[in-house]
Protein backbone atom coordinates (compact mmCIF):
# COMPACT_ATOMS: atom_id res chain seq x y z
CA UNK A 1 0.00 0.00 0.00
CA UNK A 2 1.48 3.35 -0.92
CA UNK A 3 1.68 5.98 1.76
CA UNK A 4 -0.29 8.31 -0.47
CA UNK A 5 -3.38 6.10 -0.33
CA UNK A 6 -3.90 4.85 3.18
CA UNK A 7 -0.65 4.90 5.11
CA UNK A 8 1.67 2.17 6.26
CA UNK A 9 0.53 -0.76 8.34
CA UNK A 10 3.32 -0.12 10.83
CA UNK A 11 3.32 -1.66 14.30
CA UNK A 12 -0.35 -2.70 14.06
CA UNK A 13 0.87 -5.91 12.38
CA UNK A 14 1.89 -8.35 15.07
CA UNK A 15 4.79 -10.75 14.65
CA UNK A 16 3.63 -13.67 12.58
CA UNK A 17 4.89 -16.43 10.32
CA UNK A 18 2.42 -16.78 7.45
CA UNK A 19 2.10 -16.14 3.73
CA UNK A 20 0.09 -13.19 2.46
CA UNK A 21 -0.38 -12.15 -1.16
CA UNK A 22 -0.16 -8.41 -1.86
CA UNK A 23 -1.90 -7.31 -5.06
CA UNK A 24 -1.39 -3.92 -6.66
CA UNK A 25 -4.39 -2.21 -8.24
CA UNK A 26 -4.12 0.52 -10.88
CA UNK A 27 -7.76 0.80 -11.96
CA UNK A 28 -7.59 -1.86 -14.65
CA UNK A 29 -9.08 -5.35 -14.58
CA UNK A 30 -6.75 -7.96 -13.10
CA UNK A 31 -4.97 -10.48 -15.27
CA UNK A 32 -5.50 -14.26 -15.03
CA UNK A 33 -2.82 -14.80 -12.35
CA UNK A 34 -4.27 -12.17 -10.01
CA UNK A 35 -7.81 -13.42 -10.65
CA UNK A 36 -6.76 -16.91 -9.53
CA UNK A 37 -5.17 -15.44 -6.40
CA UNK A 38 -8.38 -13.59 -5.52
CA UNK A 39 -10.64 -16.55 -6.27
CA UNK A 40 -8.60 -18.89 -4.08
CA UNK A 41 -8.45 -16.49 -1.13
CA UNK A 42 -10.58 -16.58 1.98
CA UNK A 43 -9.89 -13.04 3.20
CA UNK A 44 -9.10 -9.79 1.37
CA UNK A 45 -7.97 -6.54 2.99
CA UNK A 46 -8.12 -3.14 1.29
CA UNK A 47 -9.93 0.12 0.64
CA UNK A 48 -13.54 -0.40 -0.46
CA UNK A 49 -13.01 1.36 -3.81
CA UNK A 50 -10.07 -0.91 -4.64
CA UNK A 51 -11.87 -4.08 -3.62
CA UNK A 52 -14.91 -3.15 -5.71
CA UNK A 53 -12.80 -2.14 -8.69
CA UNK A 54 -10.56 -5.20 -8.77
CA UNK A 55 -13.54 -7.54 -8.56
CA UNK A 56 -13.21 -9.48 -5.30
CA UNK A 57 -15.38 -12.64 -5.54
CA UNK A 58 -18.54 -12.64 -3.42
CA UNK A 59 -17.50 -15.65 -1.33
CA UNK A 60 -14.38 -13.87 -0.04
CA UNK A 61 -14.59 -12.13 3.35
CA UNK A 62 -13.56 -8.48 3.33
CA UNK A 63 -11.76 -6.30 5.85
CA UNK A 64 -11.95 -2.63 4.93
CA UNK A 65 -9.14 -0.14 5.49
CA UNK A 66 -9.89 3.43 6.52
CA UNK A 67 -8.25 6.26 8.46
CA UNK A 68 -7.00 3.95 11.22
CA UNK A 69 -5.81 0.58 9.97
CA UNK A 70 -4.67 -0.95 13.25
CA UNK A 71 -7.84 -2.94 13.87
CA UNK A 72 -7.95 -4.18 10.28
CA UNK A 73 -4.40 -5.48 10.44
CA UNK A 74 -4.98 -6.99 13.86
CA UNK A 75 -7.80 -9.01 12.28
CA UNK A 76 -5.51 -10.01 9.42
CA UNK A 77 -2.91 -11.19 11.92
CA UNK A 78 -5.51 -13.23 13.80
CA UNK A 79 -6.70 -14.82 10.57
CA UNK A 80 -3.19 -15.81 9.51
CA UNK A 81 -2.50 -17.21 12.96
CA UNK A 82 -5.32 -19.74 12.56
CA UNK A 83 -3.85 -22.98 11.12
CA UNK A 84 -7.21 -23.80 9.53
CA UNK A 85 -7.62 -20.42 7.80
CA UNK A 86 -7.40 -20.06 4.03
CA UNK A 87 -5.19 -17.70 2.01
CA UNK A 88 -5.30 -13.95 2.64
CA UNK A 89 -4.75 -11.10 0.20
CA UNK A 90 -3.99 -7.41 0.71
CA UNK A 91 -5.07 -5.13 -2.16
CA UNK A 92 -3.25 -1.81 -2.43
CA UNK A 93 -2.70 0.94 -4.97
CA UNK A 94 0.05 0.53 -7.52
CA UNK A 95 3.29 -1.14 -6.53
CA UNK A 96 3.26 -2.45 -2.92
CA UNK A 97 7.05 -2.71 -2.94
CA UNK A 98 7.56 1.01 -3.58
CA UNK A 99 7.00 2.93 -0.33
CA UNK A 100 4.26 0.40 0.30
CA UNK A 101 2.93 -2.23 2.66
CA UNK A 102 5.17 -5.02 1.41
CA UNK A 103 8.05 -3.84 3.60
CA UNK A 104 5.82 -3.56 6.69
CA UNK A 105 4.53 -7.10 6.21
CA UNK A 106 8.02 -8.52 5.76
CA UNK A 107 9.37 -6.69 8.80
CA UNK A 108 6.47 -8.08 10.82
CA UNK A 109 7.44 -11.65 10.04
CA UNK A 110 5.09 -12.46 7.17
CA UNK A 111 6.22 -14.33 4.11
CA UNK A 112 4.97 -12.17 1.24
CA UNK A 113 4.36 -12.70 -2.45
CA UNK A 114 3.67 -9.59 -4.50
CA UNK A 115 1.72 -8.90 -7.68
CA UNK A 116 2.54 -5.23 -8.37
CA UNK A 117 0.75 -2.92 -10.76
CA UNK A 118 2.32 0.23 -12.20
CA UNK A 119 2.81 2.67 -9.33
CA UNK A 120 1.19 6.11 -9.13
CA UNK A 121 4.45 7.97 -9.78
CA UNK A 122 5.09 6.16 -13.05
CA UNK A 123 1.42 6.51 -14.00
CA UNK A 124 1.25 10.24 -13.30
CA UNK A 125 4.44 11.06 -15.18
CA UNK A 126 3.31 8.80 -17.99
CA UNK A 127 0.04 10.73 -18.30
CA UNK A 128 2.11 13.90 -18.65
CA UNK A 129 4.34 12.33 -21.30
CA UNK A 130 7.42 12.53 -19.08
CA UNK A 131 9.98 9.82 -18.24
CA UNK A 132 10.26 8.98 -14.59
CA UNK A 133 13.69 7.35 -14.41
CA UNK A 134 15.18 10.75 -13.51
CA UNK A 135 12.56 11.68 -10.89
CA UNK A 136 13.51 11.89 -7.23
CA UNK A 137 10.76 10.10 -5.30
CA UNK A 138 10.20 10.93 -1.63
CA UNK A 139 7.73 9.64 0.96
CA UNK A 140 6.03 11.90 3.53
CA UNK A 141 4.83 10.31 6.76
CA UNK A 142 5.66 12.96 9.39
CA UNK A 143 6.64 16.61 9.74
CA UNK A 144 10.35 15.94 9.39
CA UNK A 145 9.93 13.96 6.18
CA UNK A 146 7.63 16.71 4.88
CA UNK A 147 10.41 19.25 5.38
CA UNK A 148 12.94 17.00 3.68
CA UNK A 149 10.53 16.49 0.77
CA UNK A 150 10.01 20.24 0.41
CA UNK A 151 13.77 20.86 0.47
CA UNK A 152 14.28 18.18 -2.17
CA UNK A 153 11.59 19.75 -4.36
CA UNK A 154 13.25 23.15 -4.04
CA UNK A 155 16.59 21.71 -5.14
CA UNK A 156 15.68 19.30 -7.93
CA UNK A 157 13.62 19.80 -11.10
CA UNK A 158 11.51 16.64 -10.99
CA UNK A 159 10.31 15.40 -7.61
CA UNK A 160 7.44 12.99 -6.90
CA UNK A 161 5.91 12.94 -3.43
CA UNK A 162 3.94 10.00 -2.04
CA UNK A 163 2.22 11.22 1.12
CA UNK A 164 0.32 9.61 3.98
CA UNK A 165 -3.37 10.61 4.31
CA UNK A 166 -2.65 13.10 7.09
CA UNK A 167 -0.54 15.08 4.61
CA UNK A 168 -3.06 16.14 1.92
CA UNK A 169 -1.92 18.27 -1.02
CA UNK A 170 -2.57 21.62 0.63
CA UNK A 171 -0.34 20.70 3.56
CA UNK A 172 2.47 19.61 1.24
CA UNK A 173 2.05 22.75 -0.86
CA UNK A 174 2.25 24.97 2.23
CA UNK A 175 5.81 23.73 2.79
CA UNK A 176 6.65 24.95 -0.72
CA UNK A 177 5.21 28.48 -0.55
CA UNK A 178 7.29 30.85 -2.65
CA UNK A 179 8.89 28.08 -4.72
CA UNK A 180 8.69 28.64 -8.48
CA UNK A 181 7.38 25.19 -9.30
CA UNK A 182 4.45 23.47 -10.97
CA UNK A 183 2.46 21.52 -8.35
CA UNK A 184 0.61 18.58 -9.90
CA UNK A 185 -1.86 16.39 -8.03
CA UNK A 186 -3.03 13.01 -9.35
CA UNK A 187 -6.17 11.39 -7.95
CA UNK A 188 -7.96 8.08 -8.66
CA UNK A 189 -5.48 7.04 -11.35
CA UNK A 190 -6.86 4.41 -13.71
CA UNK A 191 -10.41 4.82 -12.42
CA UNK A 192 -13.36 6.47 -14.19
CA UNK A 193 -12.99 9.63 -12.09
CA UNK A 194 -9.24 9.97 -12.67
CA UNK A 195 -8.10 13.56 -12.24
CA UNK A 196 -4.75 15.33 -12.68
CA UNK A 197 -4.53 19.02 -11.76
CA UNK A 198 -1.70 21.48 -12.27
CA UNK A 199 -1.45 24.45 -9.90
CA UNK A 200 1.15 26.62 -8.23
CA UNK A 201 2.13 25.73 -4.63
CA UNK A 202 0.31 28.87 -3.47
CA UNK A 203 -2.91 27.88 -5.24
CA UNK A 204 -2.74 24.31 -3.92
CA UNK A 205 -2.10 25.52 -0.37
CA UNK A 206 -5.16 27.79 -0.52
CA UNK A 207 -7.53 24.89 -1.26
CA UNK A 208 -8.46 23.33 2.06
CA UNK A 209 -10.47 20.36 0.78
CA UNK A 210 -8.83 17.62 -1.25
CA UNK A 211 -9.64 14.00 -1.94
CA UNK A 212 -7.04 11.27 -1.59
CA UNK A 213 -3.95 11.96 -3.71
CA UNK A 214 -2.21 9.09 -5.48
CA UNK A 215 0.89 11.16 -6.14
CA UNK A 216 2.10 14.76 -6.11
CA UNK A 217 4.62 16.02 -8.65
CA UNK A 218 6.70 19.15 -8.14
CA UNK A 219 8.34 20.24 -11.38
CA UNK A 220 10.73 22.99 -12.37
CA UNK A 221 9.48 23.26 -15.92
CA UNK A 222 12.20 25.71 -16.95
CA UNK A 223 15.01 23.33 -15.96
CA UNK A 224 13.22 20.38 -17.57
CA UNK A 225 12.84 22.21 -20.87
CA UNK A 226 15.03 20.92 -23.72
CA UNK A 227 16.20 24.54 -24.19
CA UNK A 228 17.24 24.95 -20.55
CA UNK A 229 20.77 26.28 -19.96
CA UNK A 230 20.98 24.14 -16.83
CA UNK A 231 22.97 20.99 -16.35
CA UNK A 232 22.58 18.69 -19.39
CA UNK A 233 23.39 15.66 -17.23
CA UNK A 234 19.90 15.72 -15.75
CA UNK A 235 18.06 12.70 -17.08
CA UNK A 236 21.15 11.38 -18.88
CA UNK A 237 19.74 7.89 -18.50
CA UNK A 238 22.56 5.93 -16.87
CA UNK A 239 21.07 5.85 -13.35
CA UNK A 240 17.62 6.50 -11.91
CA UNK A 241 16.85 9.59 -9.82
CA UNK A 242 19.69 12.00 -9.02
CA UNK A 243 23.15 11.06 -10.27
CA UNK A 244 25.03 13.43 -7.97
CA UNK A 245 27.51 16.13 -8.99
CA UNK A 246 29.47 15.66 -12.21
CA UNK A 247 32.76 16.28 -10.41
CA UNK A 248 34.03 16.61 -6.85
CA UNK A 249 33.55 19.47 -4.44
CA UNK A 250 35.71 22.51 -3.65
CA UNK A 251 35.92 23.30 -7.37
CA UNK A 252 38.59 25.73 -8.61
CA UNK A 253 38.29 29.33 -7.50
CA UNK A 254 38.07 30.53 -11.10
CA UNK A 255 34.96 28.40 -11.72
CA UNK A 256 32.87 31.30 -10.39
CA UNK A 257 32.10 34.76 -11.70
CA UNK A 258 33.14 37.09 -8.89
CA UNK A 259 34.30 40.61 -8.14
CA UNK A 260 37.46 40.83 -6.08
CA UNK A 261 37.96 38.41 -3.15
CA UNK A 262 34.35 37.14 -3.06
CA UNK A 263 35.31 33.48 -3.37
CA UNK A 264 36.97 31.65 -0.51
CA UNK A 265 39.90 29.46 -1.62
CA UNK A 266 38.95 25.90 -2.53
CA UNK A 267 40.94 24.52 0.42
CA UNK A 268 38.84 26.60 2.84
CA UNK A 269 35.60 25.69 1.08
CA UNK A 270 36.42 21.99 1.40
CA UNK A 271 36.44 22.18 5.20
CA UNK A 272 33.35 24.39 5.34
CA UNK A 273 31.43 21.96 3.13
CA UNK A 274 32.43 19.11 5.43
CA UNK A 275 30.96 20.98 8.41
CA UNK A 276 27.77 22.08 6.58
CA UNK A 277 27.11 18.51 5.32
CA UNK A 278 24.91 19.49 2.33
CA UNK A 279 22.86 16.55 1.06
CA UNK A 280 19.56 15.54 -0.48
CA UNK A 281 16.68 16.76 1.68
CA UNK A 282 18.71 19.38 3.58
CA UNK A 283 18.27 23.16 3.54
CA UNK A 284 21.43 25.30 3.62
CA UNK A 285 21.69 29.07 3.90
CA UNK A 286 24.64 31.14 2.76
CA UNK A 287 24.43 34.58 4.37
CA UNK A 288 26.38 37.54 2.93
CA UNK A 289 26.92 35.20 0.02
CA UNK A 290 29.11 37.36 -2.23
CA UNK A 291 29.46 35.36 -5.44
CA UNK A 292 27.55 32.44 -3.92
CA UNK A 293 30.37 29.93 -4.32
CA UNK A 294 29.42 27.94 -1.23
CA UNK A 295 25.73 28.14 -2.12
CA UNK A 296 26.47 26.65 -5.54
CA UNK A 297 28.73 23.98 -4.03
CA UNK A 298 26.01 22.93 -1.57
CA UNK A 299 23.42 22.79 -4.36
CA UNK A 300 25.77 20.62 -6.44
CA UNK A 301 25.76 18.15 -3.53
CA UNK A 302 21.96 17.89 -3.57
CA UNK A 303 20.83 20.38 -0.91
CA UNK A 304 18.19 23.08 -1.23
CA UNK A 305 20.03 26.39 -0.90
CA UNK A 306 19.11 29.98 -0.15
CA UNK A 307 21.72 32.69 -0.69
CA UNK A 308 21.16 36.03 1.06
CA UNK A 309 23.09 39.03 -0.26
CA UNK A 310 22.47 42.77 0.08
CA UNK A 311 24.32 43.84 -3.11
CA UNK A 312 21.99 43.58 -6.16
CA UNK A 313 24.96 43.13 -8.53
CA UNK A 314 26.28 40.27 -6.41
CA UNK A 315 22.79 38.69 -6.45
CA UNK A 316 22.97 38.63 -10.25
CA UNK A 317 26.36 36.95 -10.08
CA UNK A 318 25.02 34.29 -7.72
CA UNK A 319 22.21 33.49 -10.16
CA UNK A 320 24.69 33.38 -13.04
CA UNK A 321 27.01 31.03 -11.13
CA UNK A 322 24.09 28.74 -10.32
CA UNK A 323 23.12 28.52 -14.00
CA UNK A 324 26.75 27.92 -15.00
CA UNK A 325 26.93 24.97 -12.61
CA UNK A 326 23.49 23.59 -13.48
CA UNK A 327 21.90 24.01 -10.05
CA UNK A 328 19.03 25.94 -8.48
CA UNK A 329 19.89 28.51 -5.80
CA UNK A 330 17.18 30.75 -4.39
CA UNK A 331 18.64 34.25 -4.15
CA UNK A 332 17.25 36.67 -1.58
CA UNK A 333 18.28 40.29 -2.02
CA UNK A 334 18.34 41.86 1.42
CA UNK A 335 20.29 42.68 4.52
CA UNK A 336 20.71 40.11 7.27
CA UNK A 337 19.46 39.63 9.91
CA UNK A 338 16.18 41.27 8.83
CA UNK A 339 16.05 39.26 5.58
CA UNK A 340 16.13 35.95 7.46
CA UNK A 341 12.75 36.24 9.18
CA UNK A 342 10.59 34.55 6.54
CA UNK A 343 13.02 31.96 5.17
CA UNK A 344 12.43 28.20 5.54
CA UNK A 345 14.20 26.69 8.52
CA UNK A 346 17.79 25.70 7.68
CA UNK A 347 19.68 22.54 8.59
CA UNK A 348 22.99 24.36 8.36
CA UNK A 349 24.18 27.92 7.73
CA UNK A 350 27.36 29.52 6.47
CA UNK A 351 27.80 33.15 7.52
CA UNK A 352 30.09 35.03 5.15
CA UNK A 353 30.50 38.08 7.36
CA UNK A 354 32.33 38.74 10.60
CA UNK A 355 29.40 40.56 12.18
CA UNK A 356 28.59 38.82 15.46
CA UNK A 357 24.96 40.00 15.42
CA UNK A 358 24.33 38.14 12.15
CA UNK A 359 26.06 35.02 13.46
CA UNK A 360 23.87 35.28 16.57
CA UNK A 361 20.70 35.58 14.46
CA UNK A 362 21.66 32.46 12.50
CA UNK A 363 22.41 30.57 15.71
CA UNK A 364 18.82 31.17 16.89
CA UNK A 365 17.26 29.50 13.83
CA UNK A 366 17.55 25.96 15.18
CA UNK A 367 20.05 25.02 12.48
CA UNK A 368 22.12 21.99 13.41
CA UNK A 369 25.37 23.68 12.34
CA UNK A 370 26.42 27.30 11.88
CA UNK A 371 29.80 27.95 10.24
CA UNK A 372 31.71 31.16 9.63
CA UNK A 373 35.13 32.21 8.33
CA UNK A 374 37.08 34.97 10.12
CA UNK A 375 40.28 36.77 9.19
CA UNK A 376 40.39 39.35 11.99
CA UNK A 377 41.73 37.82 15.20
CA UNK A 378 40.03 40.40 17.42
CA UNK A 379 36.58 39.29 16.13
CA UNK A 380 36.98 35.69 17.36
CA UNK A 381 35.73 36.12 20.97
CA UNK A 382 32.42 37.77 19.99
CA UNK A 383 31.77 35.27 17.20
CA UNK A 384 32.58 32.29 19.43
CA UNK A 385 30.14 33.66 22.00
CA UNK A 386 27.42 34.06 19.36
CA UNK A 387 27.95 30.48 18.15
CA UNK A 388 27.39 29.15 21.69
CA UNK A 389 23.71 30.09 21.57
CA UNK A 390 21.47 27.06 21.90
CA UNK A 391 24.19 25.19 23.82
CA UNK A 392 26.17 24.55 20.68
CA UNK A 393 29.59 22.94 20.85
CA UNK A 394 32.00 25.46 19.34
CA UNK A 395 35.20 24.48 17.60
CA UNK A 396 37.46 25.90 14.95
CA UNK A 397 40.72 25.75 13.09
CA UNK A 398 43.12 28.12 11.39
CA UNK A 399 43.82 27.21 7.78
CA UNK A 400 46.56 28.50 5.55
CA UNK A 401 47.11 26.87 2.19
CA UNK A 402 50.29 27.19 0.18
CA UNK A 403 49.79 26.49 -3.49
CA UNK A 404 52.42 25.55 -6.03
CA UNK A 405 53.48 28.53 -8.16
CA UNK A 406 55.92 28.60 -11.08
CA UNK A 407 59.41 30.08 -10.89
CA UNK A 408 61.84 30.84 -13.69
CA UNK A 409 63.60 27.86 -15.13
CA UNK A 410 60.68 25.46 -14.76
CA UNK A 411 61.04 25.52 -10.96
CA UNK A 412 58.25 25.73 -8.39
CA UNK A 413 57.68 27.58 -5.19
CA UNK A 414 55.02 27.55 -2.47
CA UNK A 415 52.84 30.66 -2.50
CA UNK A 416 51.08 31.00 0.88
CA UNK A 417 47.57 32.43 1.06
CA UNK A 418 46.33 34.58 3.92
CA UNK A 419 45.31 32.52 7.00
CA UNK A 420 41.59 32.07 7.70
CA UNK A 421 39.92 31.00 10.95
CA UNK A 422 36.98 28.66 10.32
CA UNK A 423 34.65 28.45 13.32
CA UNK A 424 31.55 26.33 13.75
CA UNK A 425 28.91 25.64 16.37
CA UNK A 426 27.00 22.35 16.37
CA UNK A 427 23.92 21.22 18.28
CA UNK A 428 23.90 17.91 20.12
Amino acid sequence: MTAGRHGAAGPAIAQAAAVVAVVGYDGSLPGPVVRRVLESSELVVGVARHLDGIGVPEHVRRILLGDDNRLAYARLTAHLGDPNAGPAVVVTAGDPGFFGVLRDLRESGFEVIGYPAPGPVAATLGRLGLPWDDAVVVCVTDDRSLQRAANTARAHPKVAIVAAPEFPPHRVASALRGAQRAFIVAQHLGEPDERIEKLSPTEAAARAVWGAADAILVLDEERLSPDSPHDPRWGSGWVSAWAGPSAGWAVPDNAFVARGPQVLPAEIRALILARLAPRLGAMVWEIAAGAGALAVECARLGAAVIAVERDPDACERISLNAVMHGVDVEVVSGQAPAALATLPRPDSVFVGTERADIVRACATTGARTVVTAVTALDRLPAIRQALRLGDRRVDGVQLQASRLAPRPGDALRLAPAAPVFVLWGELG
